[in-house]
């Protein structure tokens, strides 16, 4: 998080900064551990924010979910994604 900040007008090398540019795609919520970086996000994106990754699931109820942990995380967060909405695309 936090990769391309600085440079809002290129596509980005982030999930979030590529998602933010491309004409079909729009961010509809965010979950990351850390509130300082979930307030950094919600100014830089304009995108709300959850205290959990369960209350942003069900609250939005996303096409797709992006999951932007470390690589031992994936497991554990794909499970809570799945028990909590049923995107189209993980």
């Amino acid at each position: 998080m936090g990769y391309d900040y600085s440079d809002g007008n290129s596509m980005g090398i982030s999930h979030a900064r590529a998602t933010e540019k491309h004409p079909d795609f729009f961010c509809i919520g965010a979950f990351d551990l850390d509130k300082e970086k979930s307030i950094q996000f919600e100014k830089e994106f304009s995108v709300k924010t959850f205290n959990s990754l369960e209350e942003g699931l069900q609250k939005c109820k996303p096409d797709v979910v992006i999951i932007a942990t470390p690589t031992k995380e994936h497991l554990s967060t794909l499970i809570e994604v799945l028990m909590n909405c049923n995107p189209l695309v993980i």
